[in-house]
This record gives structure tokens, C-alpha cells and sequence, in this order.
């Protein structure tokens, strides 16, 4: 698809308007989450937990991965927590759509599921992040704010230095 010039100027100032917005947000200590899972006590739980953080808000909820894309351009959150397997679209379908549309979306894939593979293909979907729903919240929030941050977080049960094999 061809994009016209005047198009093109638009597109990269609003990628540039939202990278400055970013910054802004996690200099002021005012990191603007989405919350996408499936089960309700575990999405409402971790907003709980989560708006517990004076540098922590969460904006916007979703219970399955079509509702957490559209939910993502409607808010345009700092960070998107993504479950892994959701209905409607999966999280590494939702990553990848939001990224499509989106290349700077910082997203975590949130899960039960901790194996090797499923760490790999989340952080190849576009990831940033990847943390287990049986984290203790400080976990929960270093990844938040890390992947704000720009950093990429893994469990550290999976190891500082995890590379895919």
C-alpha cells in the first residue's frame, strides 16, 4: 500500500507525539496500563494490585484479545498486560496485530504457562515482557515498569541473561 507524503508526515509525528508521551509518563511516575485477561478475579486483581502503586494506573481492562486491541488504540496505554490464552484472539495474536499497527507497543504476555517455547514466541510475537500469574507483585510491577521503561523483562526464575536456544 502506498502512503502518501502528507500521510507518511502525520504517521511518523503521531508515532513521535506518542514516544514523547511515553517518556513523559514514566518521568513523571505516571505509567498508564491496560489490563487484557480472560478470567475476572485475575483481571480484577491485578488492577487492585496494580493501582496500589502511586506511579501505576490502570486506564483500561479488556476480557478477551479482540476487546485488548481495541482497548489499546482507544487508550493508548503506556504498557499492555496481555494473557497468553484468551478467547476471541490469543495473546500472540494480539500482540502481533497491536504491533502491526503500533511497531512501539510495549506489551507483557501474562500466563500460568512458563516453558522455554512459550517465553521464545512471546517475545518474537513483539513482547517486551513476560511474567506468571503466580508472581509476587513486586515482580509484576518491576516488569510494568521496566518494559516502560524500554527494557525487556523475563521471570527471574528464568534467568537475567535467558537467551531463546
Amino acid at each position: 500500500m502506498k502512503v502518501n507524503a502528507r500521510e507518511q508526515k502525520r504517521s511518523s509525528g503521531t508515532a513521535r507525539t506518542e514516544a514523547a508521551d511515553l517518556e513523559r509518563s514514566v518521568k513523571t511516575g505516571h505509567i498508564k496500563v491496560l489490563v487484557a485477561d480472560d478470567h475476572p478475579v485475575v483481571r480484577k486483581g491485578l488492577i487492585t494490585e496494580i493501582n496500589g502503586y502511586p506511579d501505576l494506573h490502570v486506564i483500561a481492562e479488556a476480557q478477551n484479545g479482540k476487546e485488548a486491541m481495541e482497548m489499546f488504540f482507544d487508550h493508548h496505554p503506556d504498557v499492555g498486560l496481555v494473557d497468553l490464552r484468551m478467547p476471541v484472539m490469543d495473546g500472540l495474536q494480539t500482540v502481533i496485530s497491536i504491533r502491526q499497527k503500533e511497531p512501539a507497543a510495549r506489551l507483557v504476555i501474562v500466563t500460568s504457562h512458563e516453558t522455554r517455547e512459550d517465553v521464545y514466541r512471546a517475545l518474537q510475537a513483539g513482547a517486551r515482557g513476560y511474567f506468571l500469574k503466580e508472581a509476587p507483585i513486586r515482580e509484576v510491577v518491576d516488569c510494568i515498569r521496566a518494559v516502560a521503561a524500554g527494557d525487556t523483562w523475563v521471570p527471574p526464575a528464568v534467568g537475567p541473561n535467558w537467551r531463546p536456544d
